[in-house]
């Protein structure tokens, strides 16, 4: 991976996918997870804001790139919820059959 993959581009995605226009669309879809929640494709971590911490119980954080996943540490460490990292493509998800409640893509195929 070159140095505009680790640099420059998880902040462009970071960026683009906070837009407003997109948050809004994270605020109609992520509040209806429930349970245990694997999200496909965490990236910066855009959509913890919105989850109902009432609802969730945990978020098993899927996410190949590490650069990705060090611009969502802030977020991770501030959120009530617990997030674990799963560092790994979606072709390859390391969790047992059945063992979430929900899954969530939103915008993922970035890094994913």
């Amino acid at each position: 991976m070159g140095w505009y993959e680790r640099r420059i581009l998880p902040r462009v995605i970071q960026w683009t996918c906070g837009v407003r226009p997109i948050r809004r669309q994270r605020q109609k879809v992520v509040p209806q997870a429930a349970g245990v929640v694997l999200e496909l494709g965490f990236g910066s971590g855009a959509n913890l804001p919105f989850y109902d911490p009432a609802a969730v119980s945990r978020v098993w954080a899927l996410e190949p790139s590490p650069e990705m996943w060090r611009l969502a540490e802030p977020v991770v460490r501030d959120s009530p919820i617990p997030v674990e990292f799963l560092e790994a493509p979606a072709e390859e998800v390391p969790l047992p059959d059945a063992s979430v409640d929900c899954v969530l893509a939103t915008y993922t195929l970035c890094t994913v």
